[in-house]
């Protein structure tokens, strides 16, 4: 018997590896190589290959030891095998070392180079066109790319260039550029077209494997010159039509697999080769009675026929079949009997009776047309691990006696007629890991409880059947579960929370059943969770946000409930989510934007809810998404532009009355106007909202100042024990003054009278009746100008300074009244002239008066004076004139210039300090030529001293300190009183001379 394809296989791949005689493919492990003499061309392949090494990154570090300087170099190199005496590399062998990049052209500088194998990397690009000599080229499992090259080495045998991403066509003239191929191997690209007829003239062909490509059209007659073709593998492609007689007769055939195209007629009149030993054409379109044509092949190991229409019954032709091994005729139409030849072949083992079959491990029987109930012979199977009836008519109860067989590990009875209750005997089956009933129909009752106590179950799947009851919660206990399938049943009640705590779950199907409830938030826990399918059921609540740490959730299908609330963001942190189906719930709000960044999502359905808002416009740039529906919500605003010219069906749009755009018909203007109304009407209402908001804000400060203010005057006053009270001049004051009577009356200046006002509540206030008219008989001070400044006055505060309580400017419209605080001490002059102890000179009050106003420019009034000294600013600042202060206090050059200046303050000062000593007041001069500085200029100049004193120092004597300090009083008032500007001291110098720390200097000329 020749030997079976397998081992040919395998002997082909030892011949790749297998290097030349005398080299070495693993230099890291082969014994230590002679140096190698560095001419130049050996330099050159070293920089080759150090060149294909920059263009690689290499995890493992394979070639780390691929050092230029070494005296063995490149021979000595991992995967570099050299030549025997001439040191030229002849094979590069790096293979499953996980090397990425692109394969560099420099390995065209190898001349002698004819071995190459790069299989099982991760190269990248396309193959360089620039190896010349080269007889073995494996770059299979890798992620190579573009087209098949056109042009091969004439030297080339083998060429695998399988498991990649190569695309267009399969060249031509491979026959013509490479006639010594031997292997050729193309499987499971891109590449599309047809099977080019040239291959024929490859008369060294003996492997020919174009598996899993997009190939279509027919396969050649012409491949059957291909006289030395031993395998022919064309699975999983689009090829149709009739096989090549020749084809499948080629005399060295012995392999044939063509299974997995859409091939509808094979027929081999003059039989197949009799070396032929695999002949695979399952999943075709083949139909007709049993092929008998299939007898010629006498060394026919394994003939699989399953997937294709094939009817009558199978002819007794397939006995003459005796050294076949397998048999394989499922998913087709025969009927009839098992003929009693196919006893012939001896290698099936086919018994009289299928209880003999004690050794029998698996059974696979699927897709045919059994009836009755399973034979009693099949439950004394005791080594029986996989059994397969799938897709038969088999009916009844399944039998309480299949829980003998303790063995099974795999059951599949899906697809049948089965009825009744699942036998608790099912319990027995602890090595069991697979159980499908699903499609009965007729299965009904609850789950026997034994059912949960089956340690290694991973798959269950009991679909479309009739079991009813709450969901079963004994499934938690299972941990190895990883599928769980209870869709198309009765089950009731709520999902148990305890399936969130199974590790191993991937799938869980319940859809199309009465569950009802909340969807528990435990689910979120099975982070190995692939499916979630519960569509078609009563579920109420939202969707929890737990969902989100499902990262290997691919389906996700919660359609037909009743689910409300919003749709979470969360979601979008499944990032393996492919399917999303959320229609016909009770959904609102909007559709979260974050479902963009859902990348590998395929088809999104949100269809019958109650979704508001607009469409995200992000959801277009979701790259690989197929199908998407929003119909019947209640979004509005524009379609996106790129969603609806990608999805341009208005269905998935429909029934929604606020939506616009194409693909539907309604237009977007008044829907923009509506949208810019509203943005107007928020704007406008945002504004409305600040600006009321900074108002009352405004207001809070404004309030929260004037209460500060107010408590601050309330707190000065009652600091100063003086209880003010706002007053506002009129009939009251009239009443107050007794008709402005002459003995209410305090002072009298050239600013008009001031008068005691006398009010009913106790309280006494001064008030000042400024002149009415002038001697023309004008108004001296308009009402408006008045006013003014009243209201200036007003606002001055300073603790030294009586505040203006009051004015008031008619009617009459001649009367000006200011109402002030009433200062029971008097004025400045009072003072100076009545309220001096007798037991305190006068000279010590002229030295501690400039002591206070230190900081100022010109001397502060004490508070007991200070209603005259506002009185007199008061009158200066509302006569018609420019006034700076009153008669006999005011500098010459102040009175010239009409206005108040430093040096002009220290001449007041000085004819006050001359007032203090003297006795005399300044008013005393009025009318005369002279005033009271001339007048003390004039004492001194007749040496009358004595004159100068006041009645109250008369007794001084002469001799004492107090005489000094007189003497020093009068020199500082002259000093401030000299004509010269220049001539008069700062208030500074004047406190140091009042204080005697020295004595003053001369009295200047101009004094």
């Amino acid at each position: 018997m020749p030997p079976p394809p397998r081992l040919l296989f395998l002997l082909v791949m030892v011949l790749v590896v297998v290097g030349a005689p005398g080299a070495s493919v693993f230099g890291a492990n082969a014994p230590a190589s002679p140096p190698v003499a560095r001419t130049t061309e050996v330099q050159g392949e070293i920089d080759a290959l150090l060149a294909f090494r920059r263009g690689l990154r290499d995890p493992y570090a394979a070639m780390s030891g691929w050092d230029a300087a070494s005296p063995s170099a490149p021979c000595s190199w991992r995967g570099v095998a050299c030549a025997a005496g001439t040191g030229r590399v002849v094979e590069l062998a790096l293979p499953r070392l996980r090397l990425s990049g692109s394969i560099s052209p420099a390995l065209g500088s190898l001349p002698y180079l004819e071995k190459l194998s790069l299989r099982s990397n991760s190269l990248s690009g396309t193959i360089p066109a620039s190896l010349s000599r080269i007889s073995t080229f494996d770059v299979s499992g890798n992620l190579l790319s573009g087209p098949v090259p056109a042009s091969f080495p004439p030297s080339l045998k083998y060429l695998d260039l399988s498991s990649n991403a190569f695309s267009g066509t399969i060249p031509a003239n491979v026959s013509a550029l490479a006639m010594s191929l031997q292997f050729l191997n193309l499987s499971f690209n891109r590449l599309r077209g047809t099977v080019p007829a040239s291959l024929g003239a490859l008369q060294n062909l003996h492997y020919l494997w174009l598996d899993g490509n997009l190939l279509e059209g027919t396969i050649p007659s012409a491949l059957s010159n291909c006289s030395a073709l031993l395998h022919l593998s064309l699975q999983g492609n689009a090829l149709r039509g009739i096989l090549p007689p020749a084809v499948a007769a080629i005399p060295s055939l012995q392999i044939l697999s063509v299974g997995g195209n859409e091939f509808s007629q094979v027929e081999v009149p003059g039989g197949l080769g009799k070396d032929l030993q695999a002949v695979d054409l399952r999943d075709n379109n083949l139909a007709g009675p049993f092929p008998t044509w299939l007898a010629g092949a006498k060394g026919l190991t394994l003939l699989d026929l399953s997937g294709n229409a094939f009817t009558g019954e199978v002819t007794p032709v397939v006995g003459q079949l005796t050294v076949l091994q397998e048999l394989r005729l499922g998913g087709n139409a025969f009927t009839g009997t098992v003929p009693a030849e196919i006893g012939r072949c001896g290698a099936l083992q086919i018994p009289a009776s299928l209880g003999n079959l004690s050794w029998l491990e698996a059974l696979s029987a699927p897709r045919n047309r059994f009836s009755g109930n399973l034979p009693g012979e099949l439950f004394v199977l005791g080594n029986l691990t996989f059994l397969d009836l799938s897709n038969n008519m088999f009916a009844e109860e399944i039998h309480p006696s299949i829980g003998n067989l303790s063995s099974l590990q795999s059951l599949n009875l899906s697809d049948n007629s089965f009825s009744g209750r699942i036998p608790s005997n099912i319990g027995n089956l602890l090595n069991l890991r697979v159980l499908d009933l699903s499609g009965q129909k007729n299965l009904s009752g609850n789950l026997p409880a034994e059912l949960f106590g089956l340690p290694l179950l991973q798959y269950v799947s009991l679909a479309g059947n009739s079991f009813s009851g709450d969901v079963p919660e004994g499934f938690s206990s299972l941990w190895s579960l990883r599928h769980l399938n209870l869709s198309v049943n009765s089950f009731s009640g709520s999902i148990p929370a305890t399936y969130g705590y199974l590790p191993s779950l991937e799938v869980l199907s319940a859809s199309h059943n009465r569950i009802s409830g909340e969807l528990p938030a435990e689910l979120g826990n099975c982070s190995n969770l692939t499916v979630l399918d519960l569509r078609g059921n009563q579920l109420t609540g939202p969707i929890p946000s737990d969902f989100a740490r499902l990262g290997e959730l691919e389906e996700l299908d919660l359609s037909y409930n009743h689910l409300s609330g919003k749709i979470p963001p969360e979601v979008s942190n499944c990032s393996s989510l492919s399917t999303l189906k959320l229609d016909d719930n009770h959904l609102g709000g909007e559709i979260p934007a974050s479902l963009a960044n859902l990348s590998k999502l395929q088809t999104l359905d949100l269809s019958s809810n109650n979704l508001t808002g607009d469409i995200p416009a992000s959801l277009a740039q979701i790259p690989g998404i197929l199908s998407f529906n929003v119909s019947y919500n209640e979004l509005t605003g524009e379609i996106p532009t790129m969603l609806g010219s990608r999805f341009g069906t208005p269905s998935v749009f429909a029934s929604n009355p606020g939506l616009c755009g194409l693909p539907l018909e309604s237009e977007c203007s008044a829907y923009r106007r509506h949208r810019r109304r509203q943005r107007l009407q928020r704007l406008a209402l945002l504004t409305g909202v600040v600006a009321a908001a900074v108002l009352l804000i405004v207001l809070f400060c404004f309030c929260c100042v004037f209460s500060l203010l107010r408590w601050r005057r309330r707190f000065i006053e009652r600091r100063d024990g003086v209880k003010k009270r706002r007053r506002s001049p009129g009939r009251g004051s009239v009443e107050a003054t007794r008709q402005f009577d002459e003995e209410n009356v305090l002072s009298r200046g050239r600013h008009g009278l001031v008068f005691k006002a006398c009010y009913n509540d106790g309280t006494v206030l001064a008030i000042l009746r400024l002149p009415s008219t002038s001697s023309d008989g004008a108004v001296v001070i308009e009402e408006g100008s008045f006013r003014k400044k009243a209201e200036s006055l007003g606002r001055v505060k300073h603790r030294n300074l009586t505040v203006l309580r009051g004015y008031y400017a008619g009617p009459p419209p001649d009367v000006r009244l200011l109402v002030y605080d009433y200062m029971p001490n008097g004025n400045l002059a009072t003072l100076l002239q009545e309220a001096v102890a007798p037991r305190r000179p006068h000279p010590q009050l002229a030295n501690e008066a400039p002591h206070r106003p230190r900081h100022l420019p010109r001397p502060r009034v004490p508070p007991s004076v200070r209603c005259r000294a506002r009185r007199s600013a008061a009158a200066a600042s509302t006569s018609a004139t420019a006034q700076v202060g009153s008669l006999g206090y005011v500098a010459p050059d102040a009175a010239a210039a009409g206005q108040a200046t430093r040096e002009g303050d220290v001449y007041s000062f000085g004819v006050v300090l001359l007032e203090l000593l003297t006795g005399r007041r300044p008013g005393m001069f009025a009318g005369e030529d002279e005033d009271i500085v001339k007048w003390v200029k004039r004492q001194l100049q007749r040496g009358a001293v004595a004159e100068l004193l006041e009645p109250g120092l008369l007794e001084l004597d002469p001799e004492s300190s107090e005489w000094e300090e007189f003497l020093l009083g009068i020199k500082v008032g002259l000093l401030c009183t000299a004509p010269d500007l220049l001539d008069r001291p700062a208030m500074g110098d004047v406190v140091f001379m009042l204080e005697g720390c020295r004595v003053g200097p001369d009295i200047p000329s101009s004094a």
